[in-house]
This record gives C-alpha cells, sequence and structure tokens, in this order.
C-alpha cells in the first residue's frame, strides 16, 4: 500500500507543470551569483574573528550593501526573489548547483584577503 502511494506521489509530481520564473522575480543565474557573493561575505566576517555581534553585523552588512550595488538591485528585490526560490525547492535546487559550482571555482585565499575600498 505504501509502494502504491509512493508511486501515485511521483506521477502527480511528474504530470505537474514546469513553473516559470515570474517577471518580477530575478533570474536564476543572477539570483545564483548574489548567493555565490553573499555566501562569500559570510565566510569573510566569520574569518573576521571579530568578538561583537554588533560588528559582525556591520561588517556584513557593508558587504552586503557592496553586492546590491555591483548587481544593481536592492534588498526587497532579492528578499522577493528568495521568497519565490523557496516556495519552489526544484528550483531552488537549480540555483544552489549554480552556486556550489560558483563555490569550486573560487580562490578560497582570496576570500579572505581584505580589499582596501
Amino acid at each position: 500500500m505504501r509502494t502504491i502511494l509512493w508511486m501515485l506521489g511521483l506521477v502527480i509530481l511528474s504530470c505537474s507543470k514546469k513553473v516559470e520564473i515570474p517577471n518580477d522575480v530575478m533570474d536564476k543565474e543572477k539570483m545564483a551569483a548574489i548567493l555565490t557573493e553573499i555566501h562569500l561575505a559570510e565566510a569573510r566576517v566569520a574569518k573576521f574573528n571579530l568578538r561583537s555581534m554588533d560588528s559582525s553585523v556591520v561588517v556584513f552588512n557593508k558587504l552586503q550593501q557592496e553586492i546590491w550595488e555591483k548587481y544593481e538591485t536592492d534588498s526587497s528585490y532579492y528578499k522577493k526573489s528568495y521568497a519565490f526560490y523557496a516556495t519552489h525547492p526544484e528550483i531552488l535546487n537549480e540555483v544552489y548547483q549554480i552556486v556550489k559550482e560558483n563555490l569550486e571555482m573560487t580562490d578560497s585565499s582570496a576570500i579572505f584577503t581584505v580589499q582596501p575600498n
């Protein structure tokens, strides 16, 4: 009985309509690029070993603002896009596959180099 239910579930999922990314949501490639940079920024902040959580937040917020400027976006557009992807895990998985590939290609020594402004 359990096997039949699993098979029925798989059939229903396989017949489901492909989800289109709405125009008011950033595309997978841009989302992946931003997520890659955010994860790298988090790693940089963690590497700094700042004693205060407030200091870590300030540094991360500065790095995040630089990411928004680089990709000509803002936090509200990012949050709206992330909310869409979070409700569509199959697409979010595709995005994170790109993030994983991006991170694998990143020179880890460059992550922790402090760049002058």
